[in-house]
């Protein structure tokens, strides 16, 4: 009788430990889903704020020193004005930031639709289990 009774609850404690597995393998898989996730979308907006700072550059400042009559130093700040080949830079960086954020938000809608399934399909599997 004690060996039926020790083997009972060692196969309940199998049961609850392969259940208990079971919850951590998908709460593991769930959260590498979610880091994924989380790397496209950031990639997404670094590449696009990498893009835009080294397409489109810094102002050209050009600071020059004079000396007048009286011996004073003046300062004078001369900024470039952007280029033809840089304006058109900025406009095709602008839509190419706008197609890749686009995107990146059809992918971030796309995989919340999964894992709003997904929650769905674990509530009815689990309603289905009780």
């Amino acid at each position: 009788m004690a060996t039926s009774v020790k083997e009972h609850w060692q196969n309940i404690s199998d049961k609850h430990r392969d259940t208990l597995k079971a919850d951590l393998d998908a709460i593991m898989e769930r959260s590498k889903d979610l880091m994924v996730g989380a790397a496209v979308i950031g990639g997404g907006f670094a590449l696009s704020y990498f893009m835009i700072k080294k397409i489109g550059g810094k102002k050209k400042v050009k600071v020059t020193h004079k000396r007048d009559e009286d011996n004073h130093t003046r300062e004078v700040t001369v900024e470039k004005q952007p280029s033809m080949l840089t304006s058109i830079g900025h406009v095709v960086l602008t839509e190419l930031t706008l197609f890749a954020l686009t995107i990146v938000k059809e992918k971030l809608i796309e995989y919340l639709k999964t894992i709003n399934t997904e929650d769905q399909e674990d509530e009815q599997y689990s309603d289905h289990a009780q």
